[in-house]
């Protein structure tokens, strides 16, 4: 996965011709009502990319072994912080994402979460990615973990919950599975991939 201060570096700093700009975490919808909470990353990042037809965002955290419980890494997902902000889940829409899944397999990535937020009728295409050592936990419910997450979080880990873990969300206003195959995305895929969200990560179900 990634190392302390090594994602600035990783990710690319911009996509085709288009620019980029870094923004606070504290920007992010996961974070816009929690800025008070301690997240506690050792490295994180908000880049905005600007490509010739669409608008990408990348927010990425990484936690050093023992650093922060997956549980409570797992209550700033989209799925709960993003309606805390004003946006409504597009459950029909998300039911007609198949394509974003098989390019995402496609180009080798390990299943992620995909889903289609609104607000004031204007859609943005999400797909997010929850790794723990070399798992991938997924997210059946959609929402937050519930009361006896933590007797889950042991019987998945073990009593030694000490492993790195790495969030990465990529949010767009164009549908992804349009963008994500094109040469300008490739820079992008490539440093996700060198992060570890490759198909060798594990499901946790």
């Amino acid at each position: 996965m990634a190392k302390a201060g090594r994602l600035e570096t990783v990710l690319p700093v911009r996509l085709g011709s288009g620019g980029a700009r870094d923004e606070p975490i504290a920007a992010t919808e996961e974070m816009k009502k929690a800025v008070g909470e301690l997240l506690n990353f050792n490295d994180g990042i908000y880049r905005i990319y600007q490509l010739s037809e669409a608008r990408v965002s990348v927010y990425i955290a990484w936690w050093e072994p023992g650093r922060m419980s997956p549980r409570l890494v797992a209550g700033h997902t989209p799925d709960v912080c993003w309606p805390g902000n004003g946006w409504l889940r597009d459950n029909a829409a998300e039911r007609r994402l198949g394509a974003l899944r098989e390019e995402l397999s496609a180009t080798g990535f390990a299943e992620g979460e995909v889903r289609v937020f609104r607000m004031q009728n204007k859609p943005e295409y999400v797909v997010f990615w929850h790794k723990v050592g070399d798992r991938m936990l997924s997210y059946h419910t959609g929402y937050a973990p519930p009361w006896w997450a933590w007797l889950d979080e042991m019987w998945r880990g073990g009593l030694n919950l000490r492993k790195e873990q790495l969030f990465v969300r990529i949010s767009s206003d164009t549908p992804l599975e349009t963008i994500w195959p094109q040469a300008e995305m490739a820079p992008l895929r490539q440093a996700l991939l060198a992060l570890g969200l490759g198909m060798a990560a594990k499901p946790a179900r």
